[in-house]
């Protein structure tokens, strides 16, 4: 089953800018993800307001689901290969290629800071990521975790993640909330219920709430 609504109008995410938050996973966790923390700021800092704000409150929301659901999970920084930079992004190998109109944009676009880490958390966890990235220029991100359970427990997995279209639309923020069944659910109605019908009453009543833009993926 998945849960997606984006973009999404949500005045009460208007906020202004914050330090980024840090994560409470214990001290290790804190030392390997300090790096990354500092760049977000100053990426955050560089930022158009609304979009840094925006940022910062759904980047504590993802911590937040974090603590939810792995609170003890350590950070491993070196997977994807330590993977923590502000990058210049790929462009085309013919830079004419690129209409004049739009060349100025692709330049924002690349100025883009990004963090990979794996969650670990032996314990309650087969897999665990967690990811942002966060454009300088015109305030675009995206952020969020995935993480997919042990398999002594049936749990489905959980993907919860946030993007903003930046400055051209500043007060949209576009949410994605997956519950993935681990068994067949048209088999299984007993799953369904443990797991989804709680839902049930808080999707409708977000599906009927017009400060959100209901979307469904053709992907």
């Amino acid at each position: 089953m998945c849960l997606l609504f984006g973009p999404l109008v949500a005045p009460d995410l208007r906020v202004s800018p914050i330090p980024c938050p840090s994560l409470r996973l214990g001290a290790p966790a804190l030392a390997a993800h300090g790096s990354a923390d500092d760049l977000f700021s100053r990426y955050a800092a560089a930022a158009p307001p609304v979009q840094a704000g925006l940022y910062a409150r759904c980047w504590s929301i993802v911590d937040e689901a974090v603590q939810a659901t792995v609170p003890g999970a350590s950070v491993d920084a070196s997977a994807y290969g330590g993977e923590l930079a502000a990058f210049v992004a790929a462009g085309p190998d013919d830079p004419e290629a690129v209409p004049e109109e739009q060349r100025e944009m692709l330049g924002k676009l690349a100025d883009t800071a990004a963090s990979y880490v794996r969650l670990v958390d032996p314990g309650r966890l087969s897999y665990g990521t967690r990811y942002r990235t966060l454009n300088a220029p015109l305030g675009a991100y995206f952020c969020g975790i995935s993480l997919w359970p042990r398999e002594s427990v049936d749990v489905p997995n959980f993907t919860l993640y946030f993007g903003s279209g930046s400055a051209v639309n500043p007060d949209r923020v576009f949410l994605r909330l997956e519950l993935v069944p681990r068994v067949d659910t048209d088999t299984d109605a007993a799953y369904a219920e443990r797991y989804y019908a709680p839902f049930n009453d808080r999707f409708f009543a977000m599906a009927a709430d017009p400060a959100f833009e209901a979307y469904v993926s053709d992907s």
